[in-house]
């Protein structure tokens, strides 16, 4: 199998993309939330990476758009379990802008005096 000069752009930036969800949600964000960002995130990626390449003018010509926005996923996935977590990195990134971006602020339940 060969991969495409787009499906390696693709997942060079997947890489990058646990990075920018730890930059634009909050650090108390469910995980929803951060897996939507992810989502939405490789899914501008993937996609502007196989429009560059393969311009789409036929129902043929997403095939490559689809399968670079499957890659950027699948590098972000990877790279998050991968590098991101097991480094501390996007923690870190989370930590030191935990009241920016998206997601609801949530508090710890308070929890009964024995």
């Amino acid at each position: 199998m060969n991969l495409s000069e787009t499906s390696l752009l693709a997942i060079a930036i997947g890489v990058v993309i646990p990075g920018l969800t730890a930059l634009l949600a909050k650090l108390n964000a469910s995980a929803q939330v951060k897996v939507l960002l992810t989502a939405l995130l490789a899914g501008i990626a993937g996609g502007l990476a196989g429009a560059y390449a393969h311009p789409p003018v036929g129902l043929g010509q997403w095939v490559p758009i689809l399968e670079s926005i499957a890659s950027a996923w699948g590098s972000a996935i990877a790279s998050y379990f991968g590098l991101w977590k097991p480094t501390g990195a996007a923690p870190a990134v989370a930590q030191a802008t935990a009241r920016f971006g998206f997601g609801r602020e949530t508090t710890p339940p308070m929890q009964k005096a024995a």
